[in-house]
Parts: structure tokens; C-alpha cells; sequence
């Protein structure tokens, strides 16, 4: 290039970048202090030891396309995606007995098993053991319906339920009907 064009790019050039301003005493040169040093210049009093970082602005461009939507699972695939699930639960359930944050499940004691769990409280009174074990079992068999209860769905649920289903809706009414080819 040429001089007069050399000339030109380097006037281009400020003296004084606009980030540093406001960190210099004159904001005119780096070096414009009375010792001329950049050190001398600087403004040490909103100098400090923390880094500051800009926000992050996202580039301006399209928006990205929706993603595909999924397809069904097959009953097989929902099957074992349960299994896992579940045994995943029951892993960590484990884990926070034996860690001792949750305390281990009373044992479920049945008239089968009577004798083997509870040995000595069956043998001094087996009248009285065996109506623990009843009133026991009869209990869980009103959690389990206080359970069902709880997760039964209202009139009006169970409607939406069925439009959605036969509407083919994938938002949670269940699996959409689908036809099978048949080959002969």
C-alpha cells in the first residue's frame, strides 16, 4: 500500500479504545499522565479484582425449526420404558434405605408367612399375632383403594380422555388407533 493509504488506516486507529476510557485519568492518550506511563494514567479507584463479563447476545439469525415430533411408541417399547422406570425407583428407593434417609418398610405380614416372621410373639399368642396381621392386611388393602381413588379421573376428565382419543390428539390421551396392513 501506499503512504497516503498507510497514513489514512493508521489515523483510522483511536488513540484511546472506548473500553478503556473510562479506566484512565486522560482519556485522550494511554500515555498522557505526567510521568507519561500507562500505569500513572490508570484510575486505580474503580479498578478492582473481579473480571466483568459482558451479557451473552445471541446472534441475529432465524429462528431454528420446530423439532420433529416423536413418534408413538410401540406397546412393547412403553412396556420396557415402565420396567426401567420403575426399577429405577425401587434402585433408588433401596439406596436411601441403606444410606439411612428413609426408614426400611414395615414387613408385610401375611397368615402364610405368620410363623416365620414373627417366631416368638406367634408362639406366646398366636390368637392375638394372628388379628395384628388382619387388621394389618386390612389396612393395606384401604391404602391400596384410598390410592386408586385419589388417581381416578372426574366425569369431565375422563370426557376429555375420550375426545382427545378418538380425535387421534397426541397430547396425552393415550395412543392414537392405528390400522394394520394385512399380507396374504
Amino acid at each position: 500500500p501506499s503512504p497516503a493509504t498507510l497514513q489514512q488506516r493508521l489515523s483510522a486507529i483511536p488513540a484511546v479504545e472506548w473500553w478503556d476510557k473510562p479506566f484512565l485519568k486522560v482519556a485522550s492518550s494511554y500515555d498522557a499522565a505526567p510521568h507519561n506511563t500507562v500505569a500513572a494514567n490508570a484510575n486505580t479507584e474503580v479498578l478492582t479484582h473481579y473480571v466483568e463479563h459482558p451479557v451473552p447476545i445471541e446472534p441475529p439469525a432465524e429462528p431454528a425449526p420446530p423439532p420433529p415430533q416423536p413418534l408413538p411408541l410401540t406397546k412393547r417399547e412403553r412396556k420396557k420404558l415402565r420396567t426401567q422406570r420403575r426399577l429405577a425407583a425401587e434402585r433408588e428407593k433401596q439406596d436411601q434405605i441403606r444410606c439411612g434417609l428413609m426408614a426400611p418398610p414395615p414387613p408385610k405380614v401375611k397368615i402364610s408367612n405368620l410363623m416365620q416372621a414373627m417366631k416368638n410373639e406367634a408362639v406366646m399368642d398366636p390368637s392375638a399375632m394372628e388379628a395384628k396381621v388382619r387388621a394389618e392386611m386390612a389396612q393395606r388393602v384401604r391404602n391400596h383403594e384410598l390410592r386408586n381413588l385419589a388417581r381416578k379421573l372426574t366425569p369431565q376428565q375422563r370426557k376429555d380422555k375420550k375426545r382427545r382419543k378418538m380425535l387421534n390428539d397426541p397430547t396425552g390421551g393415550g395412543t392414537p388407533v392405528r390400522e394394520r396392513e394385512r399380507v396374504h
